[in-house]
């Protein structure tokens, strides 16, 4: 009886630091990207009107299976910039993957664009900007 006891605490304390092992290495996969370049500075994406006119913007988020993952609407005032959040779950290390986003100007416009979403990545939407385009709407992404 006396060596089925010792025999369970040996296996207890096997169990404790295995489990205590596999919280380690799964906190350095989470936490070591972080701790190397350090905490994602960019939103999901950022609107820029550089119109004199108001704008309705409608974001759509698509994952790989084409199931919505995301829908907002925004009104973007004339030199206004918009920036939406990344969600926590797009932080994780396991949710980098291919996206599409469809972005709508004022119900008529409308752009696709497949993009890959990392922590470090930032979809920039652009209204009416003269500089870097003559149409209405662009799409890039910027990875940091």
């Amino acid at each position: 009886m006396i060596k089925e006891t010792e025999t369970m605490k040996s296996r207890n304390k096997i169990l404790i630091g295995a489990g205590i092992a596999v919280l380690i290495l799964a906190s350095f996969y989470i936490f070591f990207p972080f701790w190397l370049v350090g905490p994602p500075p960019d939103p999901l994406y950022r609107i820029q009107n550089d119109d004199i006119y108001e704008h309705k913007v409608v974001v759509e988020l698509f994952d790989s299976h084409n199931k919505t993952v995301l829908i907002k609407t925004h009104i973007v005032d004339p030199g206004e910039e918009v920036r939406y959040p990344k969600p926590f779950w797009l932080l994780l290390p396991w949710s980098d993957g291919k996206y599409t986003i469809n972005v709508t100007l004022d119900g008529e416009i409308r752009k696709t664009r497949e993009i890959y979403i990392h922590p470090w990545m930032l979809v920039n939407i652009d209204l009416y900007d003269p500089v870097y385009s003559k149409e209405p709407l662009t799409i890039s992404e910027i990875t940091v």
